[in-house]
């Protein structure tokens, strides 16, 4: 059987037609993102240098030797000048460095003030009442026996003197006068009429 020309030119067109209008191919997936660096262990404040410049800032560079010429050794301190640097000087008095009786005078007792009763007494001496010629006001005359104070005892003294001198408040027992004679030094305080503390407090009780 044979075929009419143009029919076989229809079969041919239409088999062209359908071959161009079959579906195209699937597009391909896109290329998968490269991988990520592994997270630094560095501040992210911290520039991080060259393995070169980072063993160079780790070690300081080394120095040449020194030409210059070395200096003498200085001689040791002597024993008597360590020894008197190494012990803290005593804070406590003793007879020899105690306080000064700058305050005591040497002069007449009985030319300034005028001794009357005694009025108390106490480990060292008694003490009396007494009148200022000069002033007419009335003192507290402190009477120690020297014979009867060693010299620990003497500079405790001298101290009490020196504070009483410093110290003014109107509930202390102000310091007027110290005299000092052959046998005996005289404390001049302040005259309190209603008496010692512990008179008081044993005539009107605790208050």
């Amino acid at each position: 059987m044979q075929r009419h020309p143009g029919r076989r030119a229809e079969e041919e067109q239409d088999g062209g037609e359908g071959k161009s209008s079959a579906s195209p191919p699937p597009p391909l997936p896109p290329p998968l993102p490269p991988p990520l660096p592994p997270p630094s262990t560095q501040s992210p404040f911290r520039p991080s240098l060259p393995p070169a410049l980072h063993h160079a800032s780790s070690s300081p560079p080394s120095l040449p030797p020194s030409t210059s010429p070395s200096l003498p050794r200085l001689p040791l301190l002597t024993r008597a000048t360590s020894s008197a640097t190494s012990s803290p000087p005593s804070l406590s008095p003793s007879p020899s460095t105690s306080l000064p009786l700058a305050p005591t005078r040497i002069a007449n007792l009985n030319a300034t003030y005028q001794l009357g009763a005694e009025i108390g007494r106490g480990g060292f001496g008694a003490v009396f009442q007494a009148l200022n010629i000069e002033t007419g006001d009335f003192m507290a005359v402190k009477r120690l026996e020297l014979r009867e104070v060693d010299s620990q005892d003497l500079a405790s003294i001298e101290t009490e003197i020196f504070l009483l001198r410093k110290l003014q408040h109107p509930h202390i027992v102000k310091y007027v006068d110290a005299i000092r004679t052959e046998h005996h030094l005289h404390i001049v305080l302040e005259y309190m009429e209603s008496g010692s503390l512990a008179s008081v407090c044993k005539k009107f009780g605790a208050f």
